[in-house]
């Protein structure tokens, strides 16, 4: 069976037709006091939070400034980063924040966290559904660009969205 043919058995009914996603809500890094502790990677949770929230609002205006709007997720959406939709195409990402020391552990939890998000997504629109994971604070390695082109997975850093370098977002 193909992937596609999948999605069309798959299809909720009960959400056909309803849309994903509405306007974007910009996010503002604030967490609450007993959330700033220490995170796998040696950073406190609130720092993440505020490099989570920073990297995901570039996004959204990297998005906007190349005519395509971004989305944050209905109550009954996955809760995705953020999202946007092209030309009658929807596409959605993971942000997520990284040191040197936990790069490979981020992108690999960003990548199952987004696949799983795009599924349900795909599963509800009856249609494919491209992932993307945006990481906080620097490239990401030769190695992992390899890994996520290879799996069709877009990917771009806090940099790049500011400044022009490599973004790879599906329908940009």
């Amino acid at each position: 069976m193909t992937y596609a043919r999948d999605l069309g058995e798959l299809s909720d009914p009960s959400y056909m037709g309803e849309s994903v996603g509405e306007g974007y809500r910009y996010a503002s890094g604030t967490v609450s006091p007993c959330r700033s502790q220490p995170a796998p990677g040696g950073f406190l949770i609130s720092e993440g939070s505020k490099e989570h929230a920073a990297t995901q609002n570039a996004l959204a205006r990297y998005l906007s400034d190349h005519g395509v709007t971004p989305l944050s997720p209905h109550a009954h959406d996955p809760q995705f980063d953020l999202a946007w939709s092209s030309q009658g195409r929807f596409a959605i990402a993971e942000v997520k924040s990284v040191r040197a020391e936990n790069m490979v552990d981020q992108v690999r939890l960003g990548v199952g966290q987004v696949l799983h998000y795009a599924h349900q997504i795909a599963i509800r629109l009856g249609a494919e559904v491209p992932a993307t994971v945006i990481v906080t604070s620097r490239p990401v390695t030769p190695e992992l660009a390899l890994y996520l082109g290879r799996n069709n997975i877009g990917y771009a850093d806090a940099e790049a969205l500011k400044n022009g370098g490599e973004v790879r977002l599906p329908y940009t």
